[in-house]
């Protein structure tokens, strides 16, 4: 007995060092990046500095009101009538002019703010996950707050200008690779001519209004993906912030439609087609479809594309898709010309043939799998394909992510652009991949032996299993 309470002693410890290791790694990332002013005056190691102890303050005192067995509305109440108080005092008080100290206080409310989601409100729930996780939840506020403040709705506007030129007469594509890299807010239009008439039909609205109705509906995209993949509870409020659908959203990219498209994909396997209409590299989820045989839904999946393609044809007209199969020619050269255009995609980074090999090695690895793992599988293969990578794009991740335990899970999720081109989205996209492989199950369970603590801090636990 004496040697099995050892074992298991010493099974924890090294357990809660995995822990502490996982959260030092994740805290350490952002000292990486540049070390400029990104933030009222503020560096990333200060912006970090300040939203840490925020997130501890936070998850510390929500969880000894949930230890008095405070209900929830009141403990959500409590914390958030603090951090107000603070905020306001300080303002009126002591950080009346705008600079370092102002921020500094801001980044602190925001992190309390973060810490009381994490914990949330119920009783008797530590784990050592949740380390992990307010480490996590720390990159999360100083990427957002950092990052999504440039360019809002960048992507719409992108789409809103294309359209507003086909409606001129004008193309809205390349008609030639470029002589300079375009800025972020004039990149070039490279979705198919379907995609034009809805967003001429926003650019015929008032541009609040077209604003609002694409922000809501990217919003109302991401949690319906998230409560489709088993989300629930505070987690769909909480995974909003999680940088690849903050920035997706905050962009207006049509990435959180896809993400959409792959968690509703499992049970409407014919979207899954019609996500290759919108990204050519969303056509790699088609291939899950062919290995289950599921060939009514990739008929159906093609019809309506076809469906698509006759509507929208008196529209657009036809010379509008000979310019877009151009323009991806054009498109590609001029990647090849600027490879800053290509994001964290690997074809930047390794040469051609050894992003082929990894992108064949991706694709024929997912296609062994079944079920619920081999679409997770597939969904990660379209993200090592990518010709252009960008962070939003990897919400694909999440499906696999989900099976994992939660320390390995926050790990991951806390994982970003903060080394070189990517380096550690990187190491995210293998981490997740080598565990599905690993698994060798058709399903996606979560962990069964999550303690009650751990299973609090999973987005998953209270389902047990990703796509429910």
């Amino acid at each position: 007995m004496a040697l099995d309470r050892s074992a298991l002693l010493d099974a924890t410890n090294r357990s809660r060092l995995v822990a502490i290791g996982l959260a030092a790694g994740l805290l350490a990332l952002p000292f990486t990046a540049n070390q400029g002013p990104v933030f009222g005056g503020l560096s990333f190691a200060a912006v970090v500095a300040c939203i840490l102890p925020g997130v501890a303050l936070g998850w510390g005192a929500a969880d000894r009101l949930a230890a008095r067995r405070i209900p929830s509305l009141a403990t959500v109440s409590i914390i958030a009538a603090g951090a107000i108080l603070i905020f306001v005092t300080s303002r009126l008080l002591v950080f009346r002019e705008p600079g370092s100290g102002r921020a500094a206080v801001t980044l602190l409310v925001a992190g309390i703010g973060g810490g009381l989601l994490v914990r949330g409100s119920a009783a008797d729930r530590r784990s050592r996950a949740s380390l992990v996780a307010i480490a996590a939840m720390t990159l999360w506020l100083t990427y957002d707050l950092t990052r999504l403040s440039f360019g809002p709705l960048r992507d719409l506007h992108l789409y809103l200008a294309a359209a507003g030129a086909a409606a001129a007469g004008a193309s809205p594509y390349l008609r030639a690779p470029l002589d300079a890299a375009p800025d972020t807010n004039h990149q070039p239009f490279v979705y198919p001519p379907p995609a034009i008439p809805l967003f001429r039909l926003l650019g015929d609205l008032p541009l609040a209004v077209a604003q609002g109705i694409w922000i809501a509906a990217l919003l109302v995209a991401a949690v319906g993906a998230l409560w489709l993949l088993g989300v629930r509870g505070r987690w769909l409020i909480v995974m909003l912030g999680w940088p690849p659908i903050a920035l997706g959203v905050s962009v207006g990219n049509v990435a959180i439609l896809l993400f959409l498209v792959l968690a509703a994909g499992f049970r409407a396997g014919a979207l899954l087609v019609v996500a290759g209409l919108i990204k050519p590299q969303a056509a790699i989820l088609t291939l899950w479809l062919v290995r289950h045989r599921r060939w009514r839904a990739i008929a159906i999946g093609l019809a309506v594309v076809v469906a698509l393609v006759l509507i929208t044809l008196p529209l657009t007209g036809l010379p509008a898709w000979f310019d877009w199969a151009a323009s991806l020619g054009h498109f590609q050269a001029t990647t090849d010309r600027f490879p800053a255009m290509k994001g964290m995609s690997l074809t930047r980074s390794l040469p051609v043939a050894v992003a082929l090999l990894a992108a064949a090695a991706a694709v024929g690895l997912a296609f062994l799998g079944r079920g619920r793992n081999g679409l997770a599988r597939f969904a990660v293969a379209s993200v090592v394909v990518s010709p252009t990578l960008y962070l939003h794009g990897l919400t694909a991740l999440l499906p696999g992510a989900l099976a994992m335990r939660p320390e390995l899970l926050w790990f991951v999720l806390g994982l970003g652009p903060w080394i070189g081109t990517g380096s550690s989205a990187w190491l995210a996209v293998l981490i997740v991949f080598v565990s599905l492989l690993i698994a060798r199950r058709d399903d996606l369970p979560v962990p069964p032996d999550l303690s009650p603590g751990e299973a609090d801090v999973h987005p998953a636990g209270r389902t047990q299993r990703v796509w429910p």
